[in-house]
């Protein structure tokens, strides 16, 4: 038989195909693979770690670098977030996606600054990751609001801030606090406002869905109103439709909807410090305050004497208050019960309850202080941070002026 001659061209051709096949890495279902090339670093070792809700450190790959590169890979259902860290030096914020991620990793010459650990940046090139190129690009204007000018005191304050509830400097801390809500305030307006953008703008990536749940303050109501969040749900493509942190999008939304004004207040059943039963049924027919606080909470035992003062000035017309603490720890809850002579009903948050069941989560409780305002049937009629806002309803609702401290 004879063999047909074979051409240049087809030859270059077959040549290219066993090049790329060589490098060509099959990735199974389900599984993820980072392939990296750590630019003027020969050795060391590269984890890729996931950081749990509570802080927890889950490592989910390691390896050693060899001739600048490395290889991690593991299993994966969806897309999530990890962190690339080299020799507990470097670190990288990155999300990981099913099949093969090709990156370059360039050491940054400024140190990011962290409360508590302190990594120096590693700057990435990615060649095939949509889904990071979009998330290095939203990073990339959170940090230049980061290095605003009038920016740099927040740090320096948050650490004395730190440094004064440790030293137990009451006088201080409030000095403190005042000037860390200023500047806070200000830095979150803008960067509430830049995911939002961000997120219309990539509405068909992950990244939306998950930025506006976790990054900043989430989908907290002193940055935007059900209006708005109802508006990013519907500009999210179909395509994230099974995606988990868009269904957890539109599961918030609808709790958010659940929790308005003339909805009813979730039921619940909450144990006192004398370990008694206490359920939501049993103050109907009064005007009831839920004030969800904890000891750690400065603007929340701020505000306990104006409560006591509202508890006493519009008892007469059925008002009461219920405390709910979200304190970790049982005994902190009842010293600062006896600490601050809390007089009213009070219970703790059940830290055991199944996930989605607990009062915080039912109420959808992202910060302290918050406060519920319900009628006698059990209806919110308010839901605020703001205890000036309660003032203000209560005084139009029992048509008194304000009481006086």
């Amino acid at each position: 038989m004879k063999l047909r001659k074979l051409t240049y061209p087809i030859l270059v051709a077959l040549l290219l195909q066993m090049v790329s096949g060589c490098n060509d890495h099959k990735v199974e279902p389900d599984h993820f693979r980072i392939a990296g090339k750590l630019e003027g670093m020969n050795s060391g070792v590269i984890s890729l770690v996931e950081y749990s809700g509570e802080g927890e450190e889950l490592i989910l790959d390691a390896t050693t670098v060899k001739q600048n590169e490395f290889v991690l890979h593991g299993s994966l259902k969806s897309p999530k977030p990890a962190y690339l860290v080299y020799d507990d030096t470097y670190e990288l914020p990155l999300f990981l996606e099913e099949g093969e991620t090709v990156v370059t990793l360039h050491t940054g010459e400024t140190q990011e600054q962290f409360l508590e650990d302190k990594y120096l940046p590693l700057v990435p090139e990615f060649q095939n990751s949509e889904i990071n190129t979009v998330y290095q690009a939203y990073r990339k204007q959170m940090d230049s609001v980061e290095n605003l000018k009038r920016f740099e005191p927040l740090n320096k304050l948050l650490n004395g801030l730190m440094e004064s509830l440790e030293e137990n400097d009451t006088l201080f801390v409030a000095e403190l606090e005042e000037d860390v809500i200023t500047i806070s305030d200000e830095k979150d307006e803008i960067t509430s406002l830049i995911r939002k953008q961000f997120a219309m703008r990539h509405n068909s990536s992950p990244i939306a869905p998950y930025i506006m749940l976790y990054e900043g303050n989430g989908l907290s109501e002193i940055d935007y109103t059900l209006e708005e969040l109802e508006q990013l749900l519907a500009n999210f493509d179909k395509s994230l439709s099974n995606n988990p942190y868009y269904k957890e999008f539109e599961t918030r939304i609808n709790t958010l909807k659940r929790l308005g004004n003339g909805k009813p207040a979730p039921e619940f059943t909450l144990r006192t410090p004398e370990g008694m039963s206490v359920s939501l049924v049993d103050f109907k027919g009064k005007y009831l305050l839920l004030d969800f606080w904890a000891a750690w909470c400065g603007p929340c035992t701020d505000n306990f004497p104006k409560i006591r003062s509202l508890e006493k000035h519009y008892e007469a017309q059925g008002f009461e208050v219920l405390g709910i603490s979200d304190d970790p720890d049982v005994d902190i809850w009842k010293n600062a019960i006896e600490k601050y002579d809390l007089t009213w009903s009070q219970v703790i948050v059940n830290t055991d309850a199944e996930p989605g069941t607990s009062v915080s989560e039912l109420y959808n409780i992202e910060y302290l202080p918050m406060y519920f305002l319900l009628d006698i049937d059990g209806k919110i009629i308010m839901k605020d941070y703001d205890i000036t806002v309660l003032e203000e309803v209560l005084e139009d609702l029992f048509n008194e002026p304000d009481p006086k401290e």
